[in-house]
């Protein structure tokens, strides 16, 4: 029986030391993540280093006739609007715009990463800027906002490693709160501004696409609260502020001649698993602890 105490205490003892070791470790982990609270950043998604560069797919590099590397976010981000938008492109057949916008849109989506992946670079995009005036009219076209956000980058470049303070402190003074206290990757301004284009997109289109006004509650929403920004530490890419269950939803509801116009491309992939919120570290505490309890029994 002395022999059976003795060894249930030396257990105890070795899960107690496992136990604070873990917390331990969860807590020097914690301290080099976000430490901004969850208020700000809700549905966490890490996305890899701010110098992270790769090629896009063989069939992107060769429809905008590039064989360069990109940041690695945008190449992820970008995926299926590029495969939604190349066929329609290739489709579409000879037109005054079709060269321009293709020229600015490569440009403007694909920056060129320096060798040593710590600069990015867009190409001199101003003869298909100056051309493509006569297709901006409208700044809600595909045209006007792609000439609108592009083509000032004209020829400019960013460091990779830099965060900065984003130009805007709201997405729509009209329908959205301020930004989260968050600096961003360099290039991200610019995908800003592109949410904010699209707040004001679905503002003007949804009533007229027959989409219902709780759907379009939830894509107000979504686009309001979804950020792309750098981590606390300033050297890694995140996304916060929608799930990825969000993302379906928002999608789901549109209806089906909208989802499959141009929707599609949106990746919810790209969003943190709202259904996930307990840490590995929460479960490995929770799993020692039931076995110090059975342990006592």
């Amino acid at each position: 029986f002395d022999k059976k105490k003795k060894l249930k205490d030396r257990m105890k003892s070795l899960i107690s030391a496992l136990l604070v070791l873990v917390c331990f470790q969860s807590f020097a982990q914690g301290s080099n993540m976000d430490t901004r609270t969850t208020a700000e950043l809700k549905y966490v998604q890490d996305h890899g280093p701010l110098t992270s560069c790769k090629q896009p797919s063989s069939k992107v590099m060769s429809f905008c006739g590039i064989s360069h590397s990109v940041p690695s976010f945008l190449v992820d981000y970008y995926r299926l609007y590029w495969d939604y938008f190349i066929p329609i492109m290739n489709d579409t057949g000879q037109s005054f715009c079709l060269p321009f916008t293709k020229s600015i849109l490569c440009g403007g989506l694909l920056p060129k990463c320096s060798s040593d992946s710590t600069t990015l670079t867009y190409p001199d995009m101003t003869q298909a800027c100056q051309a493509a005036s006569p297709c901006s009219v409208n700044p809600f076209s595909t045209n006007g906002w792609i000439t609108k956000l592009y083509c000032p980058l004209s020829g400019t470049t960013m460091p990779l490693k830099s965060c900065v303070n984003p130009s805007i402190t709201s997405l729509s003074t009209q329908y959205c709160g301020l930004l989260p206290n968050v600096n961003i990757p360099t290039w991200a301004d610019t995908e800003l501004r592109t949410q904010a284009q699209y707040i004001r997109f679905i503002k003007l289109a949804h009533p007229l696409a027959g989409v219902s006004t709780n759907c379009t509650y939830q894509w107000r929403q979504m686009l309001c609260n979804s950020i792309t920004s750098c981590n606390a530490a300033n050297n890694r890419i995140i996304t916060s502020g929608v799930s990825r269950q969000q993302c379906h939803a928002a999608i789901n509801c549109l209806p089906d001649s909208v989802r499959n116009y141009g929707f599609v491309h949106f990746d919810c992939d790209l969003f943190a698993n709202g259904a996930s919120s307990v840490s590995s570290y929460m479960r490995l505490i929770a799993a020692i602890s039931l076995l110090m309890v059975i342990i006592n029994f």
